[in-house]
């Protein structure tokens, strides 16, 4: 039998194979190039930047959305970046905070500036989570006493491609005051990733000579000290970083040889040299902290976000919201700024006793596979820890976000990286391997863009969620701020009467009308809401200032100053209270207590209130100084206030939202 080119049949399949073993080759040398060297590293890396670089870049033009007004655009304090290095008035994230100060010294209220910074993080962690993903390689395969295989090269690549790329990634990169996460992720890994060298290095069999020349020595030492420098920057940003002792843990546990007894004392020094500086650093932060009682109170409070919820309770929720997440990792549907996940009842139902069965499963298996498959495990650990304080016995606020599984993916990824190696390994045809890893990442890439263009504003952010949990009350009253902006008020007004008809407890869309109805002047349904608010939330200090002003605008000063003050012992921050009580003032010709309010809100905001330094400037006036006066409105006209309008009146003001 001959074939097509006239050769025999078996010199054909000698050909056709000769030809598929070519291609094969051709293809390791590639991928052998890719991940083995390193240029072939680099640019894979590069590749991965560039995705990432596409998902986020369109993110540039996105506004400050739900907390960012609260954390950037009111927040003085990110104002003075020298009284951010006063350890009085730190804050309980300043590392943070510092670089927020950062943002708006180089570009004030932009938020362009902001999004870049965060992309920057992101794409530094990502960095990080390679040479942690290789740095755990080569440690496993060293216990293994083999050499690290060509295949085990994907892992690193394949971790960072998951942790840079996946969708659930998007919301803490976007969501600019999402900042914390990614700042205290990002120490985390590197404290990882100086503990598993230190380790490393450890190991290393020291010769005689280096008594007398102790540079092993001194680079085991370094890397333990820039392991404890990371970790301290981590309890900085961020104070989910307390679980890394218990990661070092299962770190030392699965991947190198430790007797239990070292392992034990290892971990507990580390963990005393932590908490150490911590209840210092809040000592020194905090006066009232004067024994043990009080101490023991601190921490309580310090432990939980909300009242009222027992942390049982929490904890119960919490095993259900962790395979909600489980299954966003693995199928990333349903992502959105507010799930609106309700608390379960706390008591043990049928489906909360088979959630905790199967999270009981994952951790038995994990036990079970520890000596063949130690990454794999290691990743298992990796997710729970990473999970361990805003998913047990601390009640938070939300009991689930989509930006808490930023760091865990890390140890996902450590799964699907082994996974990627072992279908590398096993397969005959690399090729397809490649193929099918590049098309995951492809799809990843799409999947991450299509959600990065939710978040293209705050309307945008709202309805999708809104369409995503139909019984969202937070939805509604954002959706009703969206349209009172827009100018559409009885649009803004259903959206605001049904979330209070969802949740009577939620205070505020009636805070968000009554401020609304005051602004167009109809104070009696503005004050019936207003007084709504404080029965349901008793220190909203906007509820307070409003009310004032209503009180001022039907001739009952005292009354009104007595309301303005109340909201300014709650919030002695909110510039709309300074204000107004400095113009109360100035009406009751008090001028010294006006100049001091204004002086205050000067302080707070030096830049963004123009008219206070004009009335300070009147004030000044009036008490004959007119060379002070001069100064203070030169100030005003520096900064842009419209002097010929101020000259007409004065202008109280209306908070703009709640």
């Amino acid at each position: 039998m001959q074939s097509i080119a006239g050769c025999p049949e078996q010199d054909c399949r000698r050909l056709c194979l000769n030809s598929f073993q070519r291609r094969n080759m051709k293809y390791s040398q590639m991928a052998g190039w890719l991940f083995q060297t390193a240029a072939g590293r680099r640019v894979s890396f590069l590749v991965l930047v560039a995705l990432t670089l596409l998902i986020y870049g369109q993110s540039l033009s996105v506004p400050f959305l739900f907390d960012d007004f609260r954390i950037i655009e009111r927040n003085p304090a990110i104002r003075d970046l020298s009284g951010m290095l006063s350890l009085k008035s730190l804050s309980s994230r300043p590392l943070v905070d510092l670089t927020l100060a950062l943002n708006y010294a180089a570009g004030k209220l932009e938020p362009a500036g902001y999004h870049i910074l965060n992309i920057l993080f992101h794409l530094m962690n990502g960095g990080i989570a390679w040479l942690v993903a290789a740095a755990l390689t080569r440690a496993w395969y060293r216990r293994q006493h083999t050499a690290v295989p060509t295949s085990a090269r994907v892992i690193p690549f394949t971790v960072a491609a998951i942790f840079l790329l996946h969708p659930v990634q998007t919301q803490p990169v976007i969501y600019i005051c999402q900042r914390y996460t990614l700042v205290a992720a990002g120490f985390y890994m590197l404290s990882i990733y100086c503990f598993i060298q230190a380790r490393m290095r450890s190991q290393e069999k020291w010769e005689p000579s280096s008594l007398t020349h102790p540079l092993p020595l001194l680079r085991c030492v370094l890397w333990y000290a820039g392991m404890m420098a990371a970790a301290l920057l981590g309890v900085l940003s961020k104070q989910n970083t307390a679980s890394l002792p218990f990661m070092l843990f299962f770190i030392e546990l699965l991947v190198f040889n430790r007797t239990w007894w070292g392992l034990v004392i290892r971990v507990l020094l580390l963990v005393a040299g932590i908490a150490g500086v911590v209840l210092v650093f809040w000592a020194m932060r905090n006066d009232q902290i004067d024994s043990v009682k009080a101490l023991i109170h601190f921490l309580d409070v310090r432990t939980r976000e909300i009242q009222g919820v027992s942390r049982i309770r929490y904890l119960l929720t919490q095993w259900q919201v962790v395979w909600e997440y489980l299954r966003m990792v693995v199928w990333p549907t349903g992502l959105t700024i507010e799930h609106a996940y309700r608390l379960t009842s706390g008591n043990l139902d049928l489906l909360t006793i088979l959630a905790g069965a199967g999270h009981l499963a994952m951790l038995v298996l994990a036990w079970a596979v520890r000596k063949k498959h130690g990454l794999v495990s290691l990743g298992i650990c990796w997710f729970y820890i990473a999970l361990s304080v805003e998913s047990s016995i601390i009640p938070i606020r939300d009991p689930m976000v989509d930006h808490r599984l930023y760091l865990p993916m890390a140890g996902v990824a450590l799964i699907a990286g082994y996974l990627a190696q072992v279908c590398f390994q096993k397969t005959e045809q690399p090729k397809v391997a490649a193929g099918m890893l590049a098309a995951l990442i492809l799809i990843a890439t799409g999947w991450s863009y299509t959600q990065a263009q939710v978040w293209k504003s705050s309307e945008s952010v709202w309805r999708d969620s809104l369409e995503k949990n139909p019984q969202n009350p937070k939805a509604y009253t954002n959706l009703g701020r969206v349209y009172e902006l827009k100018g559409d008020r009885a649009t803004a007004t259903a959206y605001y009467t049904k979330a209070m008809e969802m949740d009577a407890s939620l205070y505020r869309p009636a805070l968000n009308l009554g401020l609304m109805y005051a602004r167009e002047g109809a104070y009696d349904t503005a004050r019936d809401y207003l007084e709504q608010v404080i029965r349901i939330h008793p220190v909203c200090e906007k509820a307070y200032g409003t009310l004032g002003l209503i009180h001022l605008m039907e001739g009952r000063r005292d009354k009104a100053l007595q309301l303005l003050k109340h909201a300014d012992r709650l919030n002695p921050k909110n510039p709309v209270n300074l204000f107004n009580l400095g113009l109360l003032h100035i009406e009751m010709e008090k001028l010294n207590p006006a100049f001091t309010y204004f002086s205050r809100l000067v302080r707070l905001f030096p830049e963004e209130q123009p008219a206070a330094y004009y009335y300070m400037g009147y004030i000044r006036e009036q008490a004959g100084a007119a060379d002070d006066a001069a100064k203070w409105r030169a100030m005003a006209i520096r900064y842009g206030v419209d002097v010929k309008e101020l000259n007409l009146r004065f202008v109280m003001r209306i908070d703009a939202d709640g």
